[in-house]
């Protein structure tokens, strides 16, 4: 017979908290370096590529900290997956900000491809939330 010890968590952990923001100001810092050094946004542009997604993802950590008690408490909660849709949409659709204000080819073809896009940001997130069953073992 294995040995087994069964342990109470009161909470979940606040120190993933604390991490996943130090990797969110890290993460943004990165992309505004790539979206100035690579993209050739100007230095102003690259700034607002830092405080949006530092601030899309420093938005939702509250929200994905309750998730995860959430799901800690009660295995078979589907709070997590739910806020992971919505969070990763709400980071295509930060990108698809900056799409459309960077000047690439014709008006015409940059609507459509951003219309295109956000129609398939908002299925994937029907989707993930409301067609797709989770099971839990």
């Amino acid at each position: 017979m294995p040995l087994t010890i069964k342990v109470k968590a009161k909470r979940y952990p606040l120190w993933h908290y604390a991490i996943a923001g130090l990797l969110a100001l890290l993460g943004s810092a990165f992309w505004a370096w790539i979206s100035y050094t690579v993209f050739g946004f100007g230095l102003s542009m690259a700034w607002q590529v830092l405080f949006v997604f530092a601030g899309v993802q420093l938005l939702f950590l509250p929200a994905m900290y309750f998730a995860y008690e959430r799901q800690f408490r009660n295995h078979s909660s589907r709070a997590v997956q739910t806020m992971a849709s919505c969070f990763a949409a709400s980071l295509a659709f930060s990108v698809l900000f900056f799409i459309a204000r960077f000047p690439l080819g014709s008006p015409t073809v940059k609507a459509a491809t951003i219309t295109i896009c956000v129609i398939s940001i908002l299925l994937g997130v029907i989707v993930s939330i409301f067609l797709i069953r989770y099971e839990f073992e």
